[in-house]
């Protein structure tokens, strides 16, 4: 014939544990770090490539500079030349189509050094585009105007050692262990689960009566209780049939890894084709580099005649113009010779990972 208040507060415990799923979570770590590599070597790869991009555009800023240092001196020839046609012409002895002809070769080399100047600056801007930089950060510092080439004994069993050392093939190698790994873990889901479980739970209870206990005839009074109960249990499961979806994944990975394998075998079959070729042309670069300084000593030895010869009037001002521009040809092909060594220097570190090593 009275009212009464009850509560409760349960607090309990459960943990679960796998014991087999067919080594899933084995699998998923090897997974997870492999991903992890993964994504390092992805880095290198990126900052290979920035390395590559910036050193090639500092040659192309170097070979820009170096040709205009040659349009430059050959600008130079060209006012000496006018100004002695001019002398000769003064004391009687100097043609004005000789001297029209000097003029016009000043006026050729004028134009062709402004374009030179051209090059530097487009070659400059796109070495700060390479930076990702702004020229003002730079200030004045000079780009050199000289190729430097330090002669390196490439061999071919060094290149093939270390072709397995490029950032491409490592990426490509550890996308074939991920991918080998990928297999391992479809096929987990062809074997059965055990799990073990376990819980402890209890939980706190209290009641009090409205008013007065009819048996003592006192005031209510605020009873507790507990209860406290645990629990063990282990757990069998396997999939009997889910229409093929398993093994569908399971020849979906088998394909995924076949191609990741094809990635990496393809991938060094080019970098050994590759390989071959960049070493022929770097030594016929080198042989041709050494003929391109005797061509130069040749023609500078031919012009030094030929000034002699032109003071003395035996031979007029279009042979001796021949033989200058023959001088700051062979001069020019010296540059690109060089410039083109460095290039392909640069690309065989590339591909043996030595880039920035």
């Amino acid at each position: 014939n009275g009212s009464f208040y009850t509560g409760n507060a349960t607090a309990g415990l459960q943990a679960n544990y796998t014991l087999f799923n067919g080594y899933r979570v084995r699998f998923d770590r090897r997974r997870l770090g492999q991903i992890e590599l993964q994504a390092n070597q992805q880095v290198r790869q990126l900052l290979e490539t920035s390395v590559f991009e910036v050193a090639q555009a500092y040659y192309d800023a170097q070979l820009a500079e170096a040709q205009l240092r040659n349009q430059q001196r050959q600008l130079i020839v060209s006012r000496d030349r006018v100004a002695f046609q001019q002398l000769r012409r003064e004391y009687g002895q100097g043609r004005s189509i000789e001297l029209l002809q000097a003029r016009t070769a000043l006026l050729a080399d004028s134009v062709a050094t402004e374009q030179a100047q051209l090059g530097v600056e487009n070659a400059t801007r796109a070495l700060y585009l390479a930076l990702d930089a702004e020229p003002d950060r730079f200030g004045e510092r000079p780009i050199a105007d000289t190729l430097i080439y330090e002669p390196r004994d490439w061999q071919l069993e060094r290149i093939a050692n270390r072709l397995d050392s490029s950032a491409n093939l490592q990426l490509l190698r550890t996308n074939e262990q991920l991918a080998l790994t990928q297999t391992e873990l479809a096929r987990t889901a062809m074997k059965p689960s055990i799990d073990l479980s376990a819980g402890l739970t209890h939980t706190r209870t209290a009641f009090r009566l409205n008013g007065e206990d009819p048996r003592t005839m006192e005031p209510g009074e605020l009873v507790f209780g507990s209860t406290g109960q645990g629990a063990v249990g282990i757990q069998a499961s396997y999939i009997i049939w889910d229409a093929g979806n398993r093994r569908r994944g399971i020849e979906n990975a088998i394909v995924n890894e076949r191609v990741a394998n094809l990635s990496v075998r393809n991938a060094l079959q080019d970098a050994r084709l590759q390989a071959r070729t960049l070493l022929a042309t770097y030594r016929t670069q080198r042989q041709l580099l050494d003929l391109q300084e005797a061509l130069i000593e040749n023609a500078q030895a031919n012009l030094v005649l030929a000034e002699e010869q032109l003071r003395a009037g035996t031979i007029n001002s279009f042979d001796y113009r021949d033989l200058q521009l023959q001088y700051f040809d062979a001069v020019q092909r010296r540059i690109l010779a060089v410039y083109n060594i460095l290039i392909t220097d640069l690309n065989l570190r590339r591909l043996t990972g030595e880039l920035i090593d």
